[in-house]
C-alpha cells in the first residue's frame, strides 16, 4: 500500500495505494474514510476474511498536517509514504501503523497514523458458567466473534464435536474462549469394572468378556484382560462405549 505526495502540493493530497495489480488514487477531496476502506481491502485479502470482520477505529485527524509539514522541509522532493507489507502480518490489537517515508526512493523516517484495528474470528466460547468437573455439552457453547489476538493460537478447536462430551478441569467463565487445556476427556470404562470385548476379524465378529485394567475414554487403546478364557490373555483394545471394547485382528486398534 503507497502513499504518493508530490512537490508543491499543500492544499491538495494525492494518495495512492498499490495493492496487487489495484492502483487507488485520491484526489483533495479524498477523506479518512477512504483510507481505511482500501486499508480493510488489503487487510481482508491478506488474512482472507470479510471486510465486516474488520474493524478500524480511526484516532488521527493530524495525517494531513503531517504530510504538509513534510513538504515544508522537502520542498524540491517529491516524498513517498509506503506502508510496509510486514505491518499488515499481525495487524490485529494494533494501535497504529507506521509509514515510511522515502525521499527520492530511499526511507527517511518513520510516522504513525494512529488507530485502533481488530480482526475478529469466530471462536467457541462458553454459553454459561461451566463448572469444574461438569460435562460440556452443545447448549453449554455458543460460536462467538471476538478479537482475534485473544483467541489462543494453540489449544484451540473451533469444531464443537472436538470438546463436546468433554469435562472442565476447572471453571469455565461464561463468554471465555474454550481451549483443550481447560478439558479432559470423559472416561466410559474404568479399571478393574467387566467389559465386553468385541473381537472382529473382517466378517467375522465375536464377544467375550474381560477386565479393564485402566480408565479409558472414546477412542482410546487401554490394556484389557480377557476372562472368558483360562489363559487370561491380555490384550489392546479400543475403547467404543461405556463398557463396551474392541479388538480388530490382523490390524491396528
Amino acid at each position: 500500500m503507497i502513499l504518493s505526495l508530490k512537490n508543491l502540493i499543500i492544499c491538495s493530497l494525492a494518495i495512492s495505494l498499490v495493492f496487487l495489480e489495484t492502483k487507488f488514487v485520491y484526489s483533495k477531496e479524498w477523506t479518512n474514510d477512504d483510507l481505511i476502506k482500501d486499508l480493510k481491502d488489503k487487510i481482508a485479502q491478506s488474512y482472507n476474511i470479510n471486510q465486516s470482520d474488520i474493524l478500524i477505529e480511526w484516532k488521527d485527524d493530524s495525517l494531513n498536517k503531517k504530510i504538509i509539514d513534510l513538504q515544508k522541509f522537502y520542498p524540491n522532493k517529491i516524498l513517498e509514504l509506503e506502508i510496509k507489507e510486514s505491518s499488515i502480518k499481525d495487524i490485529s490489537g494494533k494501535k497504529g501503523i507506521p509509514l515510511s517515508v522515502n525521499i527520492d526512493g530511499k526511507q527517511n523516517r518513520i510516522i504513525y497514523i494512529r488507530c485502533d484495528i481488530d480482526i475478529l474470528k469466530e471462536a467457541l466460547v462458553a454459553s454459561s458458567l461451566i463448572k469444574k468437573g461438569e460435562e460440556v455439552t452443545e447448549d453449554k457453547i455458543k460460536i462467538f466473534k471476538i478479537p482475534i489476538q485473544k483467541i489462543p493460537k494453540f489449544m484451540y478447536s473451533d469444531d464443537v464435536e472436538k470438546i463436546k462430551g468433554k469435562l472442565a478441569i476447572t471453571d469455565i467463565k461464561e463468554n471465555s474462549v474454550i481451549t483443550s487445556n481447560l478439558l479432559k476427556e470423559k472416561f466410559v470404562v474404568f479399571r478393574g469394572n467387566q467389559v465386553t470385548i468385541r473381537v472382529r476379524n473382517g466378517d467375522l465378529i465375536l464377544t467375550s468378556v474381560g477386565e479393564a485394567l485402566q480408565d479409558g475414554f472414546k477412542g482410546q487403546s487401554i490394556s484389557v484382560r480377557v476372562t472368558s478364557f483360562s489363559s487370561k490373555r491380555t490384550v489392546m483394545a479400543k475403547v467404543l462405549d461405556a463398557g463396551l471394547v474392541e479388538v480388530i485382528l490382523g490390524g491396528s486398534n
